[in-house]
């Protein structure tokens, strides 16, 4: 079969291709298309699977049945030509458009598409990105050392009448209400709370609780007041919510107030919302949370000595336990900045290179995120749209928050399939096999049912994409000058800047 094509670009990055068959190709598609409707169809007289006339076909199914599933046949076959042999990579699906489709006519359809960007590599090799390890500090191995005594502590039932101090433990309940809106010079009787404030003095300030509101009341002269009106928010409550006193899970100084507080006893914490909170309708704004302690422990923290040593770790003395953290945590720091500076060096690649990225890319990026996003609420016994709602976005605002992230890492993914191309780097079946065999021994079952879950599900091409780009991701590294020179500290770059 000879396809004729001639290509055409659209508006929105998307191109256009009119593809042409002769009218002998179009019934040689015929010819296959009855045979495969034969296959399909049953027909009174004629066993499933067997060959049936072309005009007893067109009788049960209508005159442009075999015509019809021809279309279909070549359509994608010249899709899957256009793939496989003319280096067309579509990155959305192909929609067609039937031009002609008539016997003895040659049959003419176009394929509208957004194709793979253009792109243009800049500097991936020899690439120079310094590797700056953070030191660790002995302030670094003791603050280390107290998690571990936190973690090793002892926790007991305070004493009748004890109150919460910084350290301990409680749980208890809380209401919250952010500012709604604010009066001033108002005359006290006419206020929703007037009984409350009845005998009360010039220059008190109340925190008063009425039905579902919360007001913040200052009394002034002549029986005026002015008041704030705080109104409960979706997600501001909780009950016997567990919380560590000092451990700073909560806004601003929530815990603080909660000091001196006694079990069963009511504490209005008054606190701001950090202006970038994550919640946009309440980033910036006051709020009253009416508490309720229900229970206190009081925190003991073991002495910090080698009887501790003996109990937290394998060894006998706290000199070496603190030598065998340090080696640790340094440990861990240049890891951190290996990864850190490799991950620096793919940017730099990436930022080198030209292209302009359809839309769409990103778009299906967000998506991607956001689907992984859900997920893992999911798992947290959270739904998507809970989480929206305890955030303040609606779905624009939540794909917007993700747009830079999608961008960076759509365009990295470009930049590796680019690179694998251009230097043939091919993801071969040995690469796949040990991918395999990885993720069978995570999930404790073997490498031929993780295939068949992947192939089942259509996720292989992308276990086959992720494990392209790790190569890739490794060559560009290997190839750039990041063995070839010395860790700095930051103190280190510090001093040649100082020098120059």
């Amino acid at each position: 079969m000879t396809m004729k094509t001639s290509e055409k670009k659209l508006e929105n990055y998307q191109t256009e291709i009119t593809v042409e068959y002769d009218a002998a190709d179009l019934e040689k598609a015929k010819t296959q298309g009855a045979q495969k409707l034969s296959e399909r169809v049953t027909i009174p007289g004629f066993r499933k699977g067997k060959k049936i006339p072309a005009q007893i076909l067109e009788a049960n199914l209508g005159k442009g049945a075999i015509l019809d599933e021809a279309a279909d046949i070549l359509i994608k076959k010249a899709a899957d030509d256009l793939i496989d042999n003319h280096n067309v990579i579509p990155v959305t699906q192909m929609h067609h458009e039937i031009i002609t489709c008539e016997d003895g006519k040659p049959f003419i359809f176009t394929l509208t598409f957004t194709p793979y960007p253009e792109v243009t590599l800049g500097e991936y090799k020899n690439l120079d990105v310094p590797k700056t390890v953070d030191p660790v500090t002995d302030e670094d191995v003791e603050e280390q050392l107290n998690h571990l005594r936190e973690h090793h502590a002892t926790l007991t039932d305070a004493e009748e009448g004890d109150a919460v101090q910084m350290g301990d433990f409680t749980t208890l309940d809380f209401n919250g209400a952010a500012l709604d809106e604010t009066f001033t010079d108002v005359a006290a009787a006419s206020t929703p709370f007037a009984e409350k404030i009845s005998s009360a003095k010039a220059g008190d300030k109340l925190i008063l609780h009425e039905d579902d509101k919360t007001y913040a009341v200052t009394v002034k002269k002549a029986k005026k007041v002015d008041y704030e009106t705080y109104t409960p928010f979706e997600g501001g409550s909780g009950t016997d919510f567990p919380l560590d006193i000092g451990s700073h899970k909560f806004i601003d100084n929530f815990e603080d107030q909660l000091v001196g507080a006694k079990i069963g006893e009511e504490v209005n914490v008054q606190v701001t919302f950090p202006e970038d909170y994550h919640a946009k309708n309440l980033a910036g704004k006051p709020a009253i949370f009416r508490c309720v302690v229900h229970s206190i422990k009081h925190k003991a923290l073991p002495e910090l000595d080698d009887a501790f040593a003996k109990k937290a770790s394998k060894f006998e003395t706290l000199d070496e336990f603190r030598a065998d953290i340090k080696k640790n945590m340094t440990d861990a720091a240049e890891r951190r900045a290996t990864e850190a500076q490799q991950d620096a060096i793919v940017e730099l690649a990436a930022n080198n290179m030209t292209v302009d990225i359809p839309p769409v890319m990103i778009d299906s990026k967000i998506d991607q995120l956001i689907n992984e996003l859900e997920l893992n609420l999911q798992q947290r016994g959270m739904t998507l749209s809970q989480y929206m709602s305890m955030s303040g976005l609606d779905m624009d605002a939540l794909r917007d928050t993700y747009k830079d992230a999608a961008t960076k890492a759509v365009r990295t993914d470009i930049l590796l399939d680019t690179v694998a191309r251009t230097e043939n780097i091919r993801a071969e079946s040995t690469d796949l096999n040990i991918e395999l065999q990885y993720m069978a021994a995570i999930y404790r079952t073997t490498p031929k049912q993780i295939y068949k879950v992947l192939t089942e599900n259509r996720q292989l091409s992308n276990l086959v994409a992720n494990v392209l780009h790790r190569k890739v991701f490794k060559f560009i590294v290997d190839n750039s000058t990041a063995a070839e020179k010395p860790a700095e500290t930051p103190a280190a770059a510090d001093s040649d800047t100082a020098k120059e």
